[in-house]
């Protein structure tokens, strides 16, 4: 075994676990010289977790649901019996894809294009009835 002496100036430090002088990890110094003890070798900490970030796989939208929504407010400004009744059936169409593929989004867009659709309907016919007594 090594052993060190110390001097006035220079005290031995403390027993305890050191870093070895010949290389090889940690040695016991039990406060005159080294032992032959090594600590074993530590383990290195494990990996974190994987980080995961949630991804809305395959969620996409409807066109037509969009179509019908489009449809329906041209169908308030522009052609009241061929936009609205387009509104309509793209809407009903679209919100039955939505019920098959739940994936699939817009279900408001689709509601908002039927009720535009019935209510365009309804307006202009209230018009024709109005214009025609």
């Amino acid at each position: 075994m090594e052993q060190s002496t110390g001097s006035p100036e220079r005290p031995l430090p403390p027993a305890g676990w050191y870093p070895d002088p010949s290389g090889g990890g940690q040695r016991y110094w039990d406060g005159q010289r080294w032992t032959d003890e090594y600590a074993a070798n530590p383990q290195p900490p494990p990996p974190p977790p994987p980080t995961y970030v949630p991804v809305a796989l395959g969620s996409r939208k409807s066109s037509k649901a969009t179509w019908s929504l489009v449809m329906g407010i041209l169908g308030i400004i522009v052609l009241p019996i061929v936009f609205s009744i387009l509104a309509i059936a793209f809407g009903v169409s679209a919100r039955s894809e939505m019920d098959r593929d739940p994936q699939l989004e817009g279900r408001g867009n689709a509601t908002a294009g039927i009720v535009l659709g019935i209510v365009g309907l309804a307006f202009w016919a209230l018009i024709l009835i109005a214009v025609a007594s």
